[in-house]
This record gives structure tokens, sequence and C-alpha cells, in this order.
């Protein structure tokens, strides 16, 4: 990217077709060049991957600048990147990757989260993600978080990327570099635990959006 005035600004809504397109034909248009591709790209998926980083490390600034330098770093390596029919896995799998990178750097941050098994993840509900609002009460959500964020790292960032980011187990196993069966294990501990400590209803509501 030759300049920062290049770069796509999230925001600004654009119409070139792309939405009809699958995500591989996409992701090869990317690697030709084409930076139509990359606005749409950055557009279609900075506030989810801005989202998903908040919950990792909960610090703005270091995602915001991840998310950056992650869509500067694959649009001047495109030639080299292989091929994805998930554009949305593969940019959530090397967010992921990078915030880790980052925390090792720092050694009182890997000392505090202790990365990478007790790394902070905490569930924050965006503007996005209204369904919850719309069927619960101000009380049942407050109930719901504070259950939530009792679940252990791995269980809670496994629950946001099925429930919140419709991503397959398959897809969890590979953002997160676990085996599938671990997601259907770590899915199935979480659902067990919400249907201790929250309401019935919702909990089901959450168990059968799993599904």
């Amino acid at each position: 990217m030759e300049s920062d005035s290049d770069f796509p600004c999230y925001g600004k809504k654009m119409n070139n077709g792309f939405h009809e397109l699958d995500d591989q034909n996409i992701w090869k248009i990317f690697k030709r060049g084409n930076k139509g591709a990359l606005a749409y790209i950055y557009q279609t998926y900075f506030f989810k991957l801005y989202n998903y980083g908040f919950n990792i490390c909960g610090e703005e600034e270091l995602v915001k600048d991840s998310i950056q330098e992650l869509f500067i770093y694959i649009w001047e390596k495109r030639n080299s990147l292989g091929e994805t029919n998930s554009i949305k896995n593969y940019l959530f799998k090397s967010l992921r990757r990078k915030l880790f990178a980052e925390f090792k750097k720092d050694q009182n941050a890997m000392l505090k989260r202790g990365i990478p098994e007790n790394y902070y993840f905490e569930f924050v509900f965006s503007k996005e993600h209204t369904m919850i609002d719309r069927q619960i009460t101000i009380e049942q959500k407050e109930e719901l978080v504070k259950a939530l964020n009792q679940l252990p790292q791995r269980l809670k960032e496994v629950l946001f990327l099925r429930y919140y980011e419709q991503l397959s187990p398959t897809e969890i196993a590979s953002v997160m570099d676990i085996t599938t069966n671990s997601t259907y294990v770590f899915l199935s501990r979480a659902i067990d635990f919400l249907k201790k400590h929250v309401h019935k209803v919702y909990t089901l509501m959450l168990a059968s959006s799993l599904c």
C-alpha cells in the first residue's frame, strides 16, 4: 500500500458488486491487486475484527493498530498468500495470532494475562449484536453477561465465535488452533454451565443458536 491515503476508510459505503461474489473469488481478485476488493474486505470485516480483538485484549488502540497492520501486511504480501474460501476465518485467525504475538513482546502483559492458557477474554455486547437486546430485559442481559464472564477464557472465546460470529466448529478450531472435537467439548461445557446459572428461556435460545 503506497500511502495512508490509499488505505480504505471504515464507514465509507461502497457499491462495487463484490457482495454478489463468494469469498474465494473476492480473494482471488484481491490477490491480483484490485484495490476495490481490498476496500470491500476492509469495509466488511473491520468492525467484526475490532469487536473480536477488543474482547480478547480490551485495548482499543492495540486492536485498531493491529487491524491496520494486518491489512497492510496482506496487501503487501498478497502475491504469496494462499487461497481461502472464508475471508472472515482467515482474518480472525491472523488477527488473533498478531495480538498474541504483541502480548509476547511485552513481558508484563504476558505475565498479567498468562498467555496463552489464561489470556484475557471478556464478552462485550456490541451495537451490531442486537438480537439479545430484543429478546431479554436489561436485568436478564446483565445476568447473562455475568455468567458468560465466569466461564474459562477458551470457553468464552469459542462461544463468542459460534454465537456471535456464526463460525462453524471447524472454522473455530482453525482460528483458535485447537481440534474440532475440542470445539464441540468447549461448546457443550459452556452451555451446561449457563444452564445452571442463567434463566432457562434465554439459555435455550442461546443453545439453539449453536446447533
